[in-house]
């Protein structure tokens, strides 16, 4: 009776949260990114959100830096469909 109540829960739960929110997904793996020699010799340091569109199959589709240094955005955005 508890486990049908708990699905219950869950399912109301899932009904009613909108499908449109991002949700977070860990990566399948990790790829270091180029490092631009401006950014080496100017010290640039620090990390950068990028914003991903993942489609249905999986497959990266649109990417796009929303904070962090200007320099690192680019190979930043790059890393992401490796």
């Amino acid at each position: 009776m508890r486990r049908l109540l708990f699905v219950l829960i869950l399912i109301l739960i899932a009904w009613n949260s909108p499908a449109d929110e991002p949700q977070a997904v860990p990566p399948t793996h990790i790829v270091a990114p180029y490092y631009p020699a401006i950014a080496k010799t100017a010290h640039i340091t620090g990390e950068v959100d990028v914003q991903v569109t993942i489609y249905a199959d999986g497959s990266v589709g649109e990417t796009m830096a929303v904070s962090g240094p200007g320099l690192l955005y680019r190979e930043s955005e790059d890393v992401v469909h490796e």
